[in-house]
């Protein structure tokens, strides 16, 4: 049965929501072995069993010049985070993102709320 002109559209319409979403899945699959980034299968809680720091794990396959850049290594301003992770009392990778979840882009909140959590509305 040939398909209407409507369903043609539509599914158009859906086809880049549809990549979308696949390969932000697929940006995953990098972070699924423990061994990738900590010493042993089973990783403390703390996470002193790291390979190396966190932030040269993350850039050691994440450049610069691949990467939607934020700046890291530097304080957050007087806002805060609020309560999202820092190192040494600055910014880093895991303050936005966390290797052990399964959501677009590692995030540890949707987009905009990430923002608003160290940038809020005035």
């Amino acid at each position: 049965m040939p398909h209407s002109i409507r369903q043609i559209t539509q599914t158009l319409l859906l086809l880049p929501l549809v990549l979308f979403i696949s390969t932000s899945w697929a940006e995953t699959i990098g972070h699924n072995a423990c061994t990738d980034c900590h010493l042993t299968p089973k990783p403390t809680p703390d996470n002193s069993e790291l390979v190396k720091p966190v932030t040269e794990l993350c850039t050691e396959c994440h450049k610069k010049d691949q990467r939607n850049d934020h700046a890291i290594g530097i304080p957050p301003g007087v806002n805060g985070t609020n309560g999202l992770p820092l190192i040494a009392g600055k910014i880093a990778c895991i303050t936005c993102h966390d290797m052990h979840v399964k959501t677009r882009m590692l995030l540890r909140l949707n987009t905009e709320g990430l923002c608003l959590a160290c940038h809020p509305k005035h």
